[in-house]
Order: structure tokens, then C-alpha cells, then sequence
């Protein structure tokens, strides 16, 4: 029984191991959630929707942004419906496909480059610091990577077998990778390029790769009457991003647009692996080989890269995690051909070298990404918690960071259709500005009774409150202050008798 056992041990050690790299991985990344807060702005913001379409089904199509392809919120609409907790279910579905990712891309790298290179990538990315960070947060990033990995995997699949069913089924999960994330969607015409002298094939993969989409863009049309309207949506908001920043005074050029995915690669995979990385790509693509993920991985570069330039893609690290992906493995093969042109009997373990430079960005990333609740968020949202009335209608204002609104509202654990959500704001010279008579209607017409002001927010140029507990008249409203810490103040609101 005894060598049995070992005889199996001996047999499967690999497999082993790459079932303990995972689990470790998991428990990596479900140690640091276990500590952390979610404190991100966006994926609060998707938490509030999925609760508003959960409190009525009916009205879906008024809590759906067209910014956001619709997968994640309903995701996280049927996670929370199993486990109604705002605070646990939507990190367990971004760590469920967080580790699914893992479990994709290390088949799929084993078809496409080695048994070697995909079990030291799949160590390498154990320990990327992005794929922990995003793992244990709200967003939408785990969810496309597993569906987008899983698409390519079945896309070496039908390379090798020739099956046309595994390509159909190969597009399909690149449109359901496109309804988490449209990267997914920009990627069908890269895939297409792939299939060239192959005409039927051709037609199987955008069958099944625009299912989805076409659904998507036709609920676009009969809900806003444009079936492109999440480009046009994209097109506001990310552009008003980018004079948010401004208006912070960063200054940011052409050059620091150009560099800042670099940049942000070096960051968050260290800096040996990112030109490792660099070097396998340009090699493969002068060798012409690996082409499939070289030939991904440069089409997503140059894209992020141009769309950045255009300002049409807003300067999110996380974005990046994509490229990290596909660049982790190529570091790896890279390495391990300088070690083999050597021509000494060096060890293939040898690249725990080159891996080992990844572990000081972990840190840094956990320690930069919104994974902390600061204290004055904490006691803002416990004071409406127990403060707020049912009949109350809320306006939050920012406190300098847009960031803080959705998680204090999360926190609160209040209706989140109390919460005002219409803007008031609108762009003048570049310039994000109150609309005093838009705000003044809205404070009428919702019947807004309590006030989440901040002296550094984009109210204070209309209402100017003290932090006084005096009344305090604004235009047709009295104003009187009930809580304060050091950035928000808390006031009921009354109209004028």
C-alpha cells in the first residue's frame, strides 16, 4: 500500500503541485479579503445597482449604465439573491473567478508553450500583485480574464484538433468575456486575423462570438435608441476623468500617456520580469512563433497605448492586469531559453530567480489599492445608518475623491434608492461645475432631507456651509448641521417656511 501510494506521489508529483499552488493561491488571496475592506468606488457603485435591481426585478433597464457591460451586475444580482450580503458575496464571486482564471490560463499555456513554462507562470501568477489585489475586489477584471482565457484555451484547442464545434464554443465564451469587459469585444477581430485562409471557420467563431454583443447593442437600441451607446456613454465619462485629474493639477502629456502602461507593468510585476517579458515577445514575434498570445499581447498594448493617447481609456492600473497575464508567461520562456543557450546543467527551478523580483510589489499594491476603510468613511456611513429615516432622500457630495460616495453608501446599508443619484454637475472650460439651479431643483424635486456636504467637494462653491450648528439658509432651504468629522458634515435639509 505503502509504495503504492509513493509509486502515485512519484507519477503525478506535477499535477500535485499545481493543485497546491492553487490552493495556495486561494488561500493567499481569501487570507488578505479576510482582513481587508472593498473600498472601491466602482465596484460599490455595481454593488448598489445589483441591490436596487434585486429590491425591484421591473425596473432593471433605470439601474443598468451602459458604461458597464451587463455580465458582472448580474453576477452579482444572482450572488447576492443566494447570500444577501453586500460585503462578502460580490469578493467571493471576483475570488471564485479569480482562481477559475488561474486554473485557464495554465491549460491554455500548456498547449501553447510548455508544461514548464505553464507551471512556473501559474507560480508567477500566485504571487502577481495585481491579479491578489483584484481578486478580493468587487470589479468586473476576474470575471472577463476567465472567460477570456477559457476562449483562447478552447482556441488552441481547435488549432489542434481542427473541431469546428470547439470554435463555436471558443467564440462564445469571447462574447461572454465581452459582456464583463469590452476588451473581450475588441478581441474578436484580433482572434478573426488568427483564423485567416479559414472561411468557415471564420463564420462558426463570430457566430458564437456575437451572440451576446448583438443582444447587448440591440437592448442599447431599444433603451437609448443607440445600439453603440456604451461607446458614446464611454466617451463622456472617460474624457471627464481625465479633467478630473487635471483639475487636481497633475499634469499629463502626451509622453506620460504614452509610457503609463509600461510604466504601471514595471510596477506591479516587478521590474526584471517586465523586460523578460518585453524580450520573449519580440523574439517570438521574429521567430514567428507563440504568435497566438505574442500576437494578443501586442494588439492589446498598442490598443491600451493609442486609446490612452486618445484619452478614450482612462488610466487604471487595473486595466493592466490583462497584459500582465499574457506578459508572465513570456518572461518565463524567456528565461528559461537564456538559461538553456548557457548550455550548463542548470535546473529548470532556476526561474524562482526571475519570480522572486515580483514578491515587493505585493505590498506596495495591497497597500495602494482601496483595501483599508479610513475611519472619518466608517463613522460618515454609521451616522446615516442610524441616523436616516425610511422617508429620507440623501444627496452625497465628494470630499475631494470621488472614490469615498459609493463605498459610504454600501457601508450604510440603507436603501440605495434613497440616495439621489441624478448629477448637477456639468463641464465648463475643461472644468466640472456645480449647476446651482439643476442642484436647487433637485433638492425640490426628490424632496432631499439630509445632506452629505464637504468643504472640499464640488458643492462647496454653491452652498459654502459652515460648520456651525446654527441654521444655515440657501436659496430656498435651511440647512442645519447634525454631525461633522474632519472632511464631511451632515446636515438636515428643510425648505423655507
Amino acid at each position: 500500500m505503502e509504495n503504492t501510494i509513493k509509486d502515485f506521489l512519484n507519477v503525478h508529483k506535477r499535477e500535485i503541485l499545481t493543485a497546491v499552488i492553487v490552493l495556495s493561491a486561494f488561500l493567499l488571496r481569501a487570507g488578505i479579503a479576510a482582513v481587508t475592506d472593498d473600498f472601491h468606488g466602482i465596484s460599490n457603485g455595481r454593488i448598489l445597482q445589483a441591490e436596487k435591481i434585486l429590491a425591484a426585478p421591473g425596473e432593471y433597464i433605470l439601474w443598468c449604465n451602459p458604461v458597464h457591460p451587463p455580465l458582472h451586475i448580474l453576477l452579482l444580482v444572482l450572488g447576492l439573491k443566494l447570500y444577501n450580503n453586500v460585503l462578502i458575496t460580490p469578493r467571493l464571486i471576483s475570488l471564485l473567478f479569480g482562481v477559475l482564471t488561474m486554473v485557464s490560463l495554465y491549460f491554455f499555456l500548456k498547449k501553447t508553450f510548455s508544461r514548464a513554462v505553464a507551471f512556473f507562470s501559474l507560480i508567477a501568477l500566485a504571487i502577481y500583485s495585481q491579479h491578489i489585489a483584484y481578486s478580493v475586489i468587487a470589479t468586473s477584471e476576474t470575471v472577463f480574464h476567465f472567460f477570456f482565457f477559457t476562449g483562447l484555451l478552447l482556441l488552441a484547442v481547435f488549432f489542434e484538433k481542427e473541431e469546428q464545434g470547439v470554435l463555436f464554443w471558443a467564440g462564445v465564451f469571447f462574447g461572454l468575456s465581452a459582456m464583463a469587459r469590452y476588451e473581450g469585444l475588441a478581441a474578436v477581430p484580433a482572434v478573426w486575423f488568427f483564423l485567416k485562409g479559414r472561411a468557415r471557420a471564420k463564420g462558426i467563431f463570430l457566430l458564437g462570438a456575437c451572440l451576446l454583443p448583438l443582444a447587448w447593442m440591440l437592448l442599447n437600441k431599444i433603451v437609448w435608441g443607440n445600439p453603440l451607446e456604451f461607446i458614446s456613454t464611454n466617451d463622456v465619462t472617460v474624457p471627464a476623468q481625465f479633467n478630473w485629474i487635471r483639475q487636481q493639477g497633475e499634469q499629463i502629456d502626451l509622453w506620460y500617456k504614452i509610457l503609463f502602461w509600461p510604466r504601471s507593468l514595471m510596477e506591479t510585476l516587478g521590474i526584471p520580469v517586465f523586460f523578460s517579458g518585453v524580450s520573449g515577445i519580440v523574439y517570438s514575434l521574429m521567430r514567428r512563433e507563440k504568435l497566438l498570445p505574442a500576437g494578443i499581447f501586442a494588439f492589446f498594448f498598442l490598443l491600451f497605448v493609442f486609446m490612452t493617447c486618445q484619452e478614450r481609456l482612462y488610466l487604471q492600473p487595473r486595466y493592466g492586469i490583462t497584459l500582465g497575464l499574457l506578459l508572465i508567461p513570456f518572461s518565463v520562456f524567456m528565461f528559461l531559453k537564456i538559461i538553456a543557450r548557457l548550455k550548463r546543467d542548470v535546473p529548470d527551478w532556476i526561474v524562482l530567480i526571475l519570480l522572486w523580483s515580483m514578491i515587493p510589489a505585493i505590498g506596495k499594491v495591497i497597500l495602494e489599492e482601496p483595501l483599508y476603510i479610513p475611519q472619518f468613511a466608517k463613522d460618515t456611513a454609521c451616522y446615516i445608518k442610524q441616523k436616516a429615516k425610511k422617508e429620507d432622500n440623501i444627496i452625497i457630495d465628494h470630499c475631494g475623491d470621488e472614490k469615498y460616495r459609493e463605498p459610504i453608501k454600501v457601508l450604510s446599508g440603507i436603501n440605495p434608492r434613497r440616495f439621489v443619484i441624478e448629477d448637477y454637475n456639468f463641464f465648463k472650460d475643461g472644468k466640472c461645475v456645480v449647476d446651482s439651479n439643476r442642484f436647487f431643483y433637485l433638492l425640490e424635486n426628490y424632496n432631499v432631507t439630509m445632506l452629505v456636504y464637504s468643504p472640499y467637494g464640488a458643492l462647496s462653491s454653491v452652498l459654502a456651509l459652515k460648520n456651525d450648528t446654527r441654521p444655515q439658509e440657501k436659496g430656498n432651504h435651511v440647512f442645519s448641521l447634525c454631525y461633522a468629522n474632519e472632511l464631511y458634515g451632515i446636515y438636515r435639509v428643510r425648505k423655507k417656511q
